[in-house]
């Protein structure tokens, strides 16, 4: 051990005048090598720093062009506004400094002209107002999205109606751009959850796109489907639909198609039709779309054209609860199978009896499923195919309302209503037309054929069930006025609706036999050309009373003006009436006038005296 310590000893003793310096060399080792290190750390802080600040100056760049285009925008249409209003207050001016002058010919086509040049005006005034509130709203809508404030609230929706309706609504944008505009779908209806305002969005901005972009001459069709693939949503595969905007445009070069999606950003401003947008539109589509939990993508080609594809859901097992409209969140699947629908249209819980019946007429199982879901809680719901149906279940069931649509195989709702109002027993049903036929030809026609409302699908639940409640309103108001009025004689002069025309044909049959005291219900059924029940039915409708009641009615006011112009005895009155019970007739009259025929003449006869007096 001892030899040990000793030759450690003679080691260190040898290189001793050694041991500083290489002491001291590895200490100016570390020190260089914290030095360099600090050095490479630095270079990268500042190469950090430096990309960091160009990607400042490039989104203070994009947010310089975005505001000076946004101003452009706002001065633009502010000017479109106040513009057009100088010029209608200067001819409003003009108007009433010569209101009170005779009118020399030119002037008067100097007032056309005016006029004319004024509802020109307020087009634009009301084009660009809408253009503003756009504007507008797409900014509220990204800066909800960047503070997570917008959130969907969906609703069940039938898909084909709803995009034919956003498409129709671009026809005169793109005729007057001379472009074609087409829709095209396989389906005949689809039904989705959807954020209805913010699909609106979607397709107004991916179609309003198509058509800035694609020159005069061009052409643009919009299509749906539903598509094999699915989309994974949650880790679950979901049936989604497919929308594309297809158009013949300038096309987008392939290295600018990544950031066709970026905020602020503008592909190929010189080409397009129309001199407006901020790059914000396509942003907003697409973060709306992924909000929908769906996917846009796009293809092109340029100069020849662009495809904008979206996909979005069906059904609603991948929304939250707080993503849904509270009133449709225990709602069947509407794309559950058709049997599945059979099952539960064919199986309906039992109603009131007292509810008003509504007939649907839809040859479309689940737009019948739907409508009916829109109304069961306030109504009784009957259902039929197509017109042929609705004809037969309309005489046997006599709803009190009746909603259509119009576009039906067999028998179309036009024909129906034709039908319908030509039959003296149903004439009388208020009938709504609900239907995708949304041009002004289509409800001239509509209600030419006798319907008395008009809705265009996509329709809002809501707002159906208001129509259906003032149009009945409606009905009970007229019923009110012909009950009150009915035992009047109508003025033959003037003109009389189809209720007022079978209210008097009745009448009149009734007078004819009023002093027939074997004549019954039946008898006057066979008269009015009608069954007992549609009889009753109708007049329960019209007048709010039965036929047994409008005899007897009808009599006691006959009877009450024979008294009155003291025409024979009460007990002759009350023969030559149909009563040949006299007793019975003291207590209807009793009840109608509030006292005995006896007491009601001498209430006449004093009257009668102290008016001579």
């Amino acid at each position: 051990m001892n030899h040990i310590v000793n030759l450690i000893s003679h080691i260190w003793h040898f290189f001793w005048p050694y041991g500083i310096t290489v002491l001291v060399l590895v200490i100016l080792f570390v020190i260089i090598l914290r030095i360099e290190r600090k050095r490479i750390q630095l270079k990268h802080e500042l190469r950090i720093q430096r990309l960091q600040n160009e990607k400042l100056t490039e989104v203070d760049q994009l947010k310089s062009r975005f505001f000076a285009n946004l101003s452009h925008e706002f001065r633009t249409l502010l000017t479109l506004i106040s513009g057009p209003l100088d010029l209608i207050k200067h001819n409003i001016d003009e108007t009433v400094i010569r209101q009170n002058l005779p009118l020399r010919p030119y002037e008067q086509i100097k007032r056309k002209i005016n006029q004319e040049a004024a509802r020109k005006n307020y087009q634009i005034i009301q084009n660009n107002a809408r253009l503003l509130n756009r504007l507008i709203a797409q900014l509220l809508d990204l800066s909800r999205l960047d503070t997570g404030h917008l959130a969907l609230r969906t609703k069940p929706v039938e898909i084909v109606s709803t995009l034919r309706n956003i498409v129709h609504a671009f026809l005169p944008y793109a005729q007057n751009q001379e472009i074609e505009l087409s829709f095209q779908s396989e389906q005949e209806a689809l039904f989705a959850y959807i954020d209805m305002d913010k699909f609106e969005i979607i397709l107004n901005n991916l179609i309003s796109n198509a058509i800035k972009f694609t020159p005069s001459g061009g052409c643009i069709s919009v299509s749906i489907d539903r598509t094999n693939d699915c989309l994974t949503i949650h880790d679950k595969q979901v049936d989604c639909f497919e929308i594309q905007i297809c158009d013949s445009g300038v096309g987008i070069p392939q290295d600018q198609l990544e950031k066709i999606f970026d905020r602020f950003v503008q592909i190929n401003p010189e080409k397009a039709n129309v001199k407006e947008g901020m790059g914000i539109g396509l942003s907003l589509t697409k973060e709306l779309t992924e909000l929908h939990y769906g996917k846009i993508s796009v293809t092109s080609i340029p100069e020849e054209g662009t495809i904008f594809t979206v996909r979005l859901p069906i059904g609603k097992e991948h929304l939250k609860e707080s993503e849904i409209v509270a009133e449709y969140i225990k709602m069947a699947d509407m794309n559950e199978s058709r049997e599945e629908f059979a099952k539960t249209l064919h199986n309906p819980k039992k109603k009131d009896q007292t509810l008003p019946l509504v007939l649907i007429v839809e040859d479309n199982p689940e737009m019948r499923y739907f409508i009916r879901s829109c109304l069961d809680s306030l109504f009784q719901v009957e259902e039929a195919r197509n017109g042929k149906e609705a004809i037969d279940a309309t005489i046997k069931l006599m709803p009190d309302i009746i909603i259509s649509d119009i576009m039906m195989p067999e028998m179309d709702g036009i024909t129906f209503c034709r039908k319908l109002r030509e039959d003296n027993r149903v004439n009388h049903i208020p009938m709504i037309f609900l239907t995708a036929k949304a041009e002004d030809r289509d409800k001239i026609e509509g209600f030419e054929s006798g319907a008395d409302e008009y809705v265009v699908k996509p329709f809002n639940a809501h707002e159906l069930n208001a129509r259906i409640k003032n149009l009945m309103k409606q009905r009970n108001l007229l019923r009110d006025k012909i009950q009150k009025d009915f035992m009047i004689e109508p003025d033959s002069s003037g003109s009389l609706s189809m209720d007022e025309q079978f209210i008097q044909k009745a009448r009149e049959i009734i007078q004819v036999h009023i002093d027939d005291t074997e004549y019954s219900v039946e008898s006057f059924a066979s008269d009015m050309a009608m069954s007992r029940f549609h009889l009753n039915r109708k007049l329960q409708h019209v007048l709010g009373m039965g036929p047994s009641r409008l005899i007897r009615e009808i009599r006691l006011r006959k009877a009450a003006q024979l008294i009155q112009s003291k025409t024979g005895n009460i007990s002759e009155i009350a023969l030559d009436v149909g009563f040949d019970n006299f007793a019975y007739f003291n207590r209807c009259f009793k009840e109608k006038y509030g006292c005995s025929p006896s007491k009601y003449l001498l209430q006449k006869t004093d009257l009668s005296n102290s008016k001579g007096g």
